[in-house]
């Protein structure tokens, strides 16, 4: 009678334990102040080296699931006001041409206002930096899109993938599938930079596709990303250059364009010249922009 009295006890004590382990399993404790994620638990943070950009994962994207129709997802801010992943598939008709309205009275996480006048050619540390580019997307002052960021990411980092895209797009009328994730470290208020991921949809990516990680950094300046503030470094930088991008230049008429210009179409072999460079570099050469592409 004792031996089954011990049992009947120790079975009983496993089926406790066993249905404690499963409501555990079921309702995990969630941390009070959330930390965003990329989509991908593969990623980390890359060092930074001086480049504002870094290849992730070969230059393919994360991502699995593309959509042929266009869209816009944008996720509510976590418990400490930050910004999370925001999607979109890219197309003819979500690009716009109208300029851009005023987004000032939207303050991210982390904003701090802060001049650089010797080092920042607009003076300022921090732009509203959207995660889905107004041109690309026509989304303008909503707080779900809009980070605290470095001029030099969003002019360097940034601006130069959203301008491929959006040129890929006017030139194939095809979509591009683009998500866009700020990446925090712990309960940090300003992001440690983006992930960009983009890939083209119709034709499986073999037209454009890139995974990039952009640096919230700007030269000669320390950055205290808890916050926002900021400080002059020791040995700061001079301002950033204008980012390099391909033009192609007509030897003839002197003008250069983007490279899928309709005028670059009928021009000669004989007269094009492909060249990376930034625009600048372009007109102090005296070579003048098209009228057409406005490059």
């Amino acid at each position: 009678m004792r031996k089954r009295l011990i049992l009947v006890l120790s079975l009983f004590t496993a089926v406790m334990m066993l249905a404690l382990l499963g409501f555990v399993y079921v309702f995990p404790k969630q941390p009070e102040n959330p930390v965003p994620q990329t989509a991908e638990e593969a990623f980390v943070l890359p060092e930074y080296t001086g480049e504002p950009s870094a290849i992730m994962n070969g230059g393919r994207v994360y991502f699995e699931e593309t959509h042929e129709e266009s869209y816009t997802e944008l996720q509510e801010l976590d418990a400490l006001g930050r910004c999370q992943e925001a999607r979109s598939c890219i197309g003819p008709d979500t690009l716009t041409h109208e300029e851009r309205g005023d987004i000032g009275m939207v303050k991210p996480s982390g904003w701090n206002l802060a001049r650089y006048d010797d080092l920042i050619e607009d003076h300022y540390l921090f732009n509203r930096c959207h995660l889905l580019g107004y041109a690309l997307t026509g989304l303008l002052a909503d707080e779900r899109n809009l980070i605290t960021g470095t001029r030099c990411m969003n002019v360097m980092g940034m601006l130069p993938y959203e301008v491929e895209i959006a040129r890929y797009v006017q030139r194939t009328e095809n979509h591009v599938e683009y998500h866009v994730t700020p990446v925090f470290v712990n309960d940090e208020l300003v992001c440690r930079g983006v992930l960009l991921q983009a890939k083209s949809v119709e034709d499986q990516g073999s037209g454009l596709q890139f995974c990039v990680f952009c640096f919230n950094v700007q030269p000669g300046v320390i950055i205290h990303y808890s916050d926002g503030t900021s400080e002059r470094a020791e040995a700061p930088s001079r301002s950033m250059p204008q980012p390099e991008l391909h033009y192609v230049i007509n030897l003839r008429s002197g003008k250069f364009h983007y490279d899928d210009c309709d005028g670059v179409k009928t021009m000669s072999e004989s007269n094009r010249k492909d060249v990376w460079c930034t625009r600048d570099d372009l007109i102090e050469e005296g070579y003048k922009p098209c009228g057409t592409c406005n490059p």
